[in-house]
């Protein structure tokens, strides 16, 4: 399911600031995510809110991506 991404400047300079090899592992997982919505994400953070609504993907090493659903996506759903 196509879904929209919505990148924060703090993400924009977080990438930037990033190896190159490692800015093409995000820029795959974000065109993974924009075209398969959270079936892209790892798995979701559980606890109270606001880590309930986080979806946590690692893409190597220490690097990993968080996101945010913007309305009700849960995986399976």
């Amino acid at each position: 399911m196509p879904t929209a991404i919505v990148r924060t400047p703090r993400a924009d300079q977080q990438l930037r600031s990033l190896p190159k090899s490692k800015q093409k592992r995000v820029v795959a997982f974000l065109r993974e995510l924009q075209a398969d919505g959270c079936a892209a994400l790892g798995y979701r953070l559980t606890g109270a809110d606001p880590l309930e609504r986080l979806c946590d993907k690692h893409l190597g090493g220490a690097l990993r991506a968080i996101a945010i659903p913007l309305r009700n996506t849960r995986r399976g759903r």
